[in-house]
């Protein structure tokens, strides 16, 4: 079947369109790049079983006049390592996000994969398909933890308070939880987010009802693999003198009526007197 003159005209019109079209780079939105066919991205460090995205800004335009040319359907990915995983974006969002899972149990190492944008049957002409490489760096350094003090006295049944430090080193947002051991009946949990590249500092109380010595620890643990952990040992004293409760009063009560502060703050200052 011959084409008309008037198709043969429209398609070689449109084939200058679709090559400019298709030449022109890719905004990622997630991370901050832009990328074009057969391109690399170096996603940054990834702790096993963490989950990363990568958002794409759909709408293409022409880099010199800002003419709108068309616009991206959707992504997927494709050539994972063994042991992952990954969610394709859907239709016509804005941005375009799919994500990936490494697998949790992932040993340390450089991996790659591919991303393909698509314009679907090739309705807005931009070059149907556009392919580019993602190298990611495995690591299970990615969690900075800091614990102080490292040892505290206390009264019985008196709050014993670490301050603990957390950063999180890796491109991928990730859930940890605290918990500490070691101390008789406490089993006390905490569960911190943090986003890539986050830092956050809070305290962890620890109440000791009996008067012993309690060599614990302090342990963090991440939500995507058991390869992230870190563990701090720690101590703490417990006494029922009258000199430890006075101190203990200057690291806080875990409940007490606001009309008791004088009070608390007067033991406060008796306990750096008292012996």
């Amino acid at each position: 079947m011959r084409l008309s003159c008037l198709s043969v005209l429209l398609l070689v019109a449109l084939m200058p369109a679709a090559l400019f079209a298709a030449a022109q780079p890719i905004q990622l939105l997630v991370p901050q790049t832009h990328v074009v066919e057969g391109s690399q991205l170096d996603y940054g460090t990834v702790g096993p079983g963490q989950t990363f995205s990568i958002q794409i800004y759909p709408i293409v335009t022409d880099a010199s006049s800002g003419r709108y040319l068309g616009r991206w359907d959707m992504a997927s990915v494709s050539d994972l390592p063994a042991g992952w995983s990954s969610r394709p974006s859907g239709q016509y969002g804005n941005p375009i996000e799919l994500e990936v899972t490494v697998d949790p149990l992932a040993s340390e190492g450089d991996y790659n994969f591919s991303v393909n944008v698509d314009d679907q049957d090739s309705a807005d002409h931009i070059g149907g398909r556009v392919s580019f490489t993602v190298m990611v760096h495995v690591s299970t350094h990615v969690l900075d933890a800091r614990v102080s003090p490292l040892s505290q006295e206390v009264g019985a049944g008196q709050p014993a308070r670490f301050t603990i430090t957390l950063t999180n080193l890796a491109t991928a947002p990730d859930t940890f939880r605290v918990s500490a051991q070691g101390v008789k009946g406490w089993s006390y949990q905490t569960n911190e987010y943090l986003a890539p590249g986050e830092s956050k500092s809070f305290n962890y109380e620890v109440v000791g009802t009996d008067e012993a010595y309690y060599p614990m620890s302090i342990s963090v643990q991440s939500f995507s693999s058991p390869q992230i952990h870190f563990e701090q040992p720690v101590s703490l004293q417990v006494r029922t003198n009258l000199g430890a409760d006075y101190r203990a009063t200057s690291h806080g009560v875990l409940l007490y009526p606001p009309v008791m502060l004088p009070v608390y703050s007067m033991a406060g200052i008796l306990g750096l007197i008292v012996p």
